[in-house]
């Protein structure tokens, strides 16, 4: 997929549409691409919603709104840029997320077995 995702102008989300839980938009926004997805990001919440609060992604609820989020972004130059941009910061953002969370389980047992 990174091939496909490095030669894309645009990347819409699969199985976020129609089927539940969607694919990762950790690659496309690392990539810098930007990317739409649908309601179904139950797999990727978290992620998912920071990359809509962030400007980072467009999410549709239907497949009108997707063509409609597509043109644009296939229109415009510079908002395409600036939703790939936003991406890839929020991938940067949530770097080190698991290590972190990990530490945080770890410090918290040890202080249990105390």
């Amino acid at each position: 997929m990174k091939y496909f995702y490095e030669h894309a102008h645009v990347i819409f989300v699969g199985k976020s549409l129609t089927a539940s839980g969607g694919q990762n938009p950790i690659e496309p926004g690392a990539l810098a691409k930007p990317m739409v997805f649908g309601p179904n990001m139950q797999n990727f919440e978290a992620i998912a919603q920071a990359l809509v609060q962030k400007q980072g992604a467009v999410q549709v609820r239907n497949a009108v709104e997707l063509e409609a989020a597509l043109s644009e972004i296939l229109k415009d130059s510079d908002y395409a840029l600036r939703l790939g941009r936003n991406a890839q910061t929020v991938v940067r953002e949530n770097l080190g997320a698991i290590e972190r969370t990990v530490d945080m389980i770890v410090t918290r047992l040890e202080r249990m077995a105390k």
